[in-house]
């Protein structure tokens, strides 16, 4: 139960605390698992717009879908996300959630017409703009009382301390590698010297017998956001072609505050503590799309697409923490605090290559029926940097990681001037333990339309499922809360045909 948490607990949105220097194979799938974008019309059909085509999000997906855009068009597609966790743990439920406003869409495509009239190429398509692929804003909290002997966070900092019992560490031992947050603890009076008589070391902390209440909050924001630029084209009417070079950007930041509290008074001369720990990633990466749809008759459509890795050069982690306590030593309460420098490590990363199959039934003018089939193995991302090959965050992405398939199913039907849409989508888990249970995520959508001949305006519904586990601290040591999150996005697009 533990090693799912550390391997899927980034899977809609990633809050285990990072603790120091250590990049691992979560880091790499917060940033690999993507989902379904654009704009309001393919976001209300579930994202399955691979086969259907002249949409923004088809840039970001199958640039084939370029091809079949006739005139010039803009629009933007503003939207408005919600983001609820339900944490239940040690039988106690919280719930807590987040609002923010963003840019989901904008962008621009611009048609001309060939002057070879015999060479077959009916248009040229060349398109610009941005695609939010990602939104890390959420905000949750695990709440409960842990009645469980040694039940605190100060026993991972005190095993490391005593070496797991074997032998105490000089606080210098401490300091030189405070990734794991024990010299925090020694500064802030939680680790003392219980060895009184003799020189040298041995570690205690207060809270041994448990009993505390535990709460830990964490906010997420962030986002990752593709800028495209496509090219592409319609060969007689019956295929399209397209391609679109990605810039992706990442911003993720993580706040997560961690407290202990002896609300019982029942633990000798401890009160309380609280961990602060902050963390800010950013990164920049290009990667290639290459697509195409096939008109097999006037019903049906094919489409197919290939994405290439993208390659993050200059991925980039900022970190600090920092730990207060309250002790009653006998003369009343007793503050103490210590916090880190600012960390700072640069490293790269290369995400996953994916392939996307997609199909599409045409009645007319009436509407249609879409289906994407989308394949990416997590276990091919990889972790590197000039100081560290990473070579165990890259054997556990190799091992625990496996091949993910996709399923969006999306329909639109047409009276007048007016749709009505809807749409169903499935993320497997790309976790290879307990994959049916934990790690994959579902979306409903629902969504209306209006169009003519130079103007259009949708609105869309997202609401996404997924439910995993989570540690408030070292799995090691921690018992296991159950996180089951939904997110909710009500968005709508405004465009101009010319």
């Amino acid at each position: 139960m533990k090693k799912i948490a550390i391997l899927i607990s980034v899977l809609l949105t990633t809050f285990i605390t990072h603790e120091g220097l250590a990049q691992s194979e979560t880091d790499a799938l917060r940033y690999s698992r993507l989902y379904f974008g654009g704009s309001a019309r393919s976001s209300a059909m579930g994202g399955a717009f691979g086969a259907i085509g002249a949409d923004m999000s088809t840039m970001s997906t199958n640039p084939g879908g370029i091809g079949l855009y006739s005139h010039s068009q803009l629009s933007i597609s503003p939207a408005l996300n919600k983001g609820e966790t339900e944490s239940t743990y040690l039988g106690t439920t919280a719930i807590d959630s987040r609002y923010d406003f963003g840019m989901q869409n904008i962008g621009a495509v611009f048609t001309f017409t060939p002057g070879d009239d015999q060479s077959g190429w009916k248009k040229i398509q060349f398109g610009i703009g941005s695609n939010r692929l990602k939104n890390f804003n959420n905000q949750f909290q695990v709440l409960g009382k842990n009645t469980q002997k040694y039940g605190t966070i100060m026993e991972p900092y005190w095993n490391y301390a005593t070496n797991g019992g074997g032998s105490n560490l000089q606080p210098n031992a401490l300091e030189r590698n405070a990734a794991f947050d024990a010299y925090l603890a020694y500064e802030a009076d939680l680790l003392y010297d219980a060895n009184t008589d003799q020189e040298g070391y041995q570690w205690g902390y207060d809270a041994i017998f448990g009993g505390v209440q535990q709460n830990k909050v964490t906010e997420t924001s962030g986002a990752v956001d593709e800028v495209y630029i496509t090219l592409g084209g319609n060969y007689n009417d019956r295929l399209y072609l397209g391609g679109t070079l990605g810039f992706q950007s990442i911003e993720y930041k993580q706040e997560s505050t961690y407290k202990e509290r002896d609300i019982a008074d029942t633990i000798p001369y401890f009160n309380a503590l609280t961990k602060y720990d902050d963390l800010k990633t950013t990164g920049s990466g290009v990667n290639l799309k290459l697509g195409a749809i096939y008109r097999a008759f006037q019903w049906l459509r094919v489409g197919v697409a290939y994405h290439t890795p993208t390659f993050y050069n200059n991925m980039q982690d900022e970190w600090s923490a920092q730990i207060e306590s309250t002790l009653d030593l006998g003369d009343g309460p007793e503050s103490s605090s210590s916090r880190t420098s600012k960390g700072r490590f640069d490293y790269k990363l290369r995400t996953p290559s994916r392939w996307i199959f997609s199909g599409a039934y045409i009645a007319g003018q009436y509407g249609l029926i879409s289906v994407d089939y989308e394949i990416i193995d997590y276990s091919s991302a990889n972790l590197d940097s000039d100081s560290d090959n990473f070579s165990t965050a890259n054997n556990a992405i190799d091992q625990n990681f496996q091949r993910q398939h996709n399923i969006r199913v999306g329909t639109e039907w047409r009276y007048s001037n007016y749709y009505i849409r809807g749409g169903y989508s499935m993320y497997g888990s790309p976790s290879n333990i307990n994959a049916d249970e934990y790690g994959s995520t579902t979306f409903t959508t629902l969504g209306l339309g209006y169009k003519t001949n130079h103007f259009f305006l949708d609105v869309a519904y997202v609401h996404s499922e997924m439910k995993d586990t989570y540690f408030i601290y070292d799995a090691n040591y921690a018992e296991p809360a159950e996180n089951k999150y939904f997110k909710e996005r009500f968005m709508t697009s405004i465009g101009f045909t010319f």
